[in-house]
């Protein structure tokens, strides 16, 4: 748990994933789970990689990953790399799937909540694309869009902290004032750097314009960093992007999003949710 304002917020539910795979460890789960699902597609992706790998000229992660584990005089894989491999693709998996889920729904809370930013929204897709489906290769096109989206990502905060570090000098380390011993863990709040009012003026304010430029471009600031920073940033991240923003764009394409009720207070679980709302949907076209 760690203090947000005072409050004290619990990061652990029932749903949680690490506690879904102890309980399976423990033989508390005997049906067949989401993850007995996912793995077995896992090992067929796997299997199919081996089968068309071409060491030369490695076409993927995977393939990349793969190569480090055999090489043609032993080209069976063990059982310890081929679980390692499994479960770097269920990080990779769930990273991007539970980040992009509980950001469309704040993305549709947000449209619902500001119907004016929707129908600027709307107008570009509509000019740009047409009634055709949006693709990745639109995004340059649609400066309006991509704004939104970052704009999204820094007030929804899905995730408020960073991955832990730890310090590794034998000696005392002194940062801004503060003395960490060896091993302290540490993490960066992104949810106070997302919310900074002198990078992000009015910053509980949503505005998707602050990441425009005078020309209308889109411009992020260097401190817009949701997924983290650094060589340990989340590995998801380009793969949520690209997820976030084909689902977004097209959605705010087709439906107009109406608010029927709106809550205030956010939902905290694995995630920072949404307040709970409802919503009156309906095609455009």
């Amino acid at each position: 748990m760690f203090q947000e304002f005072g409050k004290p917020i619990m990061l652990l539910s029932l749903d949680n994933l690490a506690l879904l795979r102890l309980f399976s460890a423990m033989g508390m789960i005997k049906s067949k789970t989401l993850f007995d699902i996912l793995f077995e597609k896992f090992n067929l992706i796997v299997d199919h990689h081996r089968e068309t790998l071409d060491p030369d000229s490695p076409r993927d992660f995977l393939d990349c990953f793969l190569l480090q584990f055999y090489d043609d005089q032993s080209p069976e894989l063990e059982a310890e790399s081929r679980l390692s491999i499994r479960n770097v693709l269920l990080d990779l998996f769930i990273g991007g799937i539970e980040t992009t889920g509980t950001s469309l729904t704040w993305s549709v809370y947000f449209l619902a909540k500001h119907p004016e930013m929707q129908r600027k929204l709307q107008e570009e897709l509509d000019a740009v694309v047409g009634n055709k489906s949006v693709r990745l290769a639109d995004g340059d096109k649609l400066p309006y869009t991509k704004s939104t989206i970052s704009e999204i990502f820094r007030l929804s905060s899905v995730f408020p902290m960073a991955v832990f570090h730890a310090t590794t000098t034998d000696s005392t380390a002194d940062f801004e004032g503060f003395k960490l011993p060896p091993q302290t863990l540490v993490s960066s709040h992104l949810m106070m750097i997302l919310r900074n009012e002198r990078e992000f003026p009015n910053p509980e304010a949503f505005m998707p314009e602050r990441h425009l430029n005078s020309s209308g471009q889109f411009q992020p600031s260097s401190h817009l960093i949701p997924f983290g920073l650094g060589k340990r940033r989340c590995l998801g991240e380009t793969f949520a992007r690209n997820i976030f923003f084909l689902f977004f764009a097209n959605l705010s394409q087709k439906f107009n999003f109406e608010a029927v009720h709106l809550g205030t207070e956010p939902e905290w679980g694995f995630t920072h949710g949404t307040p709970k709302f409802s919503l009156k949907v309906t095609k455009r076209f």
